[in-house]
């Protein structure tokens, strides 16, 4: 007799064979995301972090999992990608993750941010993208406020980034 669990296993594995389940639905990801320090407005921040320590940014002009940074625009800030769907959650980090399929390809959203680097960073624990082009992008810290609840991004505060 097969258990419930191989059932489930070997039923996953031929809808996955046959194209009917693609490999990554099959199995979520991990976000490609860590904490770290970078010198945002003068002072160390804790912020998101690409897995080569590069600072997180979000666009204000962005929608609620929905990048309008695209072409150009993403060439200047590269979207964080990932191949798939990812897990909600990572340890250490209180929001909440997920990945879009849009545009830009399977995007990562912190907080339902769309995630994106700055090409003028140029080593770890740079900010240099931080409040420029009129306040339009930001650094993104752990306690973030998620895009789907506040209609607009506050101004950082001098001391806490936020």
């Amino acid at each position: 007799m097969i258990s419930k669990k191989s059932y489930f296993s070997l039923s996953l594995m031929v809808a996955v064979s046959l194209g009917l389940v693609s490999a990554a639905s099959a199995a979520t990801l991990a976000a490609p995301v860590h904490i770290g320090l970078a010198k945002v407005s003068g002072h160390q921040e804790k912020v998101l972090t690409a897995l080569d320590g590069h600072t997180l940014y979000y666009f204000t002009r962005d929608s609620a999992d929905k990048a309008t940074c695209t072409a150009s625009c993403a060439a200047m800030w590269p979207p964080l990608q990932t191949s798939g769907p990812i897990a909600s959650h990572v340890q250490k980090i209180p929001g909440k993750f997920s990945s879009t399929k849009g545009v830009n390809g399977w995007q990562v959203n912190y907080q339902g941010h769309p995630l994106y680097t700055f090409q003028g960073d140029k080593t770890a624990s740079q900010a240099n993208g931080n409040g420029i082009f009129g306040g339009t992008w930001w650094a993104v810290t752990p306690t973030v406020k998620p895009l789907s609840t506040a209609s607009t991004q506050p101004a950082p505060h001098k001391s806490t980034g936020w």
